[in-house]
């Protein structure tokens, strides 16, 4: 099986399983009756997002119909943001912006998600499990990176990071390496409390080297 053909069967996976822990009232939806399963049906979640239930049905069958960003983006509703290869987030909705409002003042040129993982105090404060997790997003950087480590590794972002943190330092000398796996977070907001959240990711069909990185609410 293709590449391709593998990122679409994983976001109907993706999305099939997001749609049956969504609550309809937590939507806006009336309550329903009975229901066969829990969750929402593909015709209402078709309809939150402006889209036909036959398009949605092949997006969840993982049929080979391009989705683009602005339809994921419906799909969506919960705290996303896009990165580029070198991890620059070049965009995000309002439900990140909640969870880490300093996204939307921070320099340009250090919006960064390594930078500011390893250098912004709100982060590290947001993070309960903030050096593990730190680790592992540099080890997921460099597995990413692959052939183009090199070039990564002389980028400014990088270079700062290297001569100010000893801990980015420290674990860059490291050399681990670990590729991305959908897994439970924890946050600790200052307002919200203690927040857990699915984190995934998702390539995008019309920007193959865009990511948009998901939180979804994690189960009871």
């Amino acid at each position: 099986m293709s590449s391709v053909a593998d990122r679409h069967r994983e976001l109907g996976s993706f999305l099939r399983a997001r749609r049956a822990r969504l609550d309809p009232t937590a939507v806006g939806l009336p309550p329903a009756g009975p229901r066969r399963r829990g969750g929402l049906r593909r015709e209402e979640v078709a309809t939150l997002s402006g889209v036909s239930a036959t398009w949605y049905t092949w997006l969840e069958q993982g049929r080979d119909i391009q989705p683009s960003r602005q339809v994921l983006d419906a799909l969506a509703g919960f705290p996303a943001y896009a990165i580029a290869p070198d991890w620059t987030i070049t965009g995000w909705n309002a439900a990140y912006a909640a969870l880490y409002p300093n996204v939307a003042t921070v320099d340009p040129g250090e919006r960064n998600l390594l930078w500011l993982v390893f250098t912004d105090p709100y982060v590290r404060d947001l993070l309960p499990d903030w050096e593990t997790t730190s680790r592992r997003f540099l080890a997921e950087f460099r597995a990413e990176a692959g052939p183009r480590l090199g070039d990564l590794a002389r980028s400014p972002i990088v270079q700062r990071l290297l001569a100010t943190s000893e801990v980015f330092h420290a674990a860059w000398q490291d050399h681990h390496i670990e590729g991305f796996a959908s897994r439970e977070r924890l946050f600790r907001h200052p307002a919200a409390g203690v927040l857990r959240y699915e984190h995934h990711r998702l390539a995008l069909a019309d920007q193959p080297d865009l990511h948009v990185v998901i939180y979804t609410p994690a189960g009871p």
